[in-house]
């Protein structure tokens, strides 16, 4: 900007751009009045701008707002500085419960862990047997969380028996605050801030000994007699 322009209230605005090789001066200069916005840049350095900055990068002028930067080139969608530093790790997600290859009724509750200090969302959903995890228009049901990393903890809950028997996928991902997050998703299994698990939803007993011991509740039955009354003769009387 050059000196003397007042700029002051005015939306002036330099971001994703890559500031590196210059041969002398700021990368950024700003001799007008009022502040530059100079976010998300790439200085060459990962400790950001010098100059104005405490980086190692290419030099940033006075007035001029220049955290958060990027932590790596423009092209290669890197992620951004929190907190006057660059995190280049991507969350660890895990689900603990259901385990893969599991058959569930009634109420499931997701249990797992999303691992990371400066963890922004975690998102978990359910999706058909072989459809594609990471096209979120197949979600069959979801939840997304923002907040901090939890350990062990109950994730999600959502209610099989709206779902036709069958087999199933839940998938847990999460990105943190610097937008780090590994998609390179397995079929089945985890991996980083992924993990996929297969499920099987069976919602009708086939035996009567399943309607015992309170049985009968997971299977949406008023009653052990109904949820006997359907093994024998399959009228259902859930409605």
């Amino acid at each position: 900007m050059k000196d003397g322009q007042d700029i002051d209230g005015k939306d002036i605005n330099v971001t994703n751009n890559n500031i590196t090789a210059l041969t002398g001066g700021e990368g950024i200069y700003n001799g007008g009045i009022g502040t530059l916005i100079g976010v998300k840049n790439w200085w060459g350095d990962a400790s950001g701008p010098s100059g104005e900055g405490s980086g190692t990068g290419s030099s940033v002028d006075e007035n001029v707002d220049f955290s958060p930067w990027l932590c790596g080139p423009f092209e290669d969608n890197p992620a951004v500085s929190v907190d006057g530093s660059c995190d280049t790790t991507a969350p660890v997600v895990t689900i603990e419960s259901p385990n893969d290859g599991d058959v569930v009724v009634g109420t499931v509750d997701v249990v797992g862990s999303v691992l990371d200090e400066n963890l922004g969302q975690y998102n978990v959903s359910l999706y058909e047997a072989g459809a594609d995890v990471n096209d979120s228009s197949l979600r069959l049901d979801e939840q997304t969380v923002y907040g901090g990393e939890v350990s062990s903890a109950t994730l999600w809950s959502f209610d099989s028996s709206v779902y036709a028997d069958g087999l199933y996928q839940i998938r847990l991902a999460a990105r943190d605050l610097a937008g780090n997050t590994d998609l390179s998703t397995p079929e089945v299994g985890g991996d980083d801030s992924v993990h996929v698990i297969e499920i099987e939803i069976d919602n009708d007993p086939v035996q009567k000994n399943e309607c015992k011991k309170g049985g009968w509740e997971d299977f949406g039955f008023k009653n052990q007699g109904q949820c006997v009354k359907y093994v024998n003769t399959g009228k259902d009387s859930r409605s």
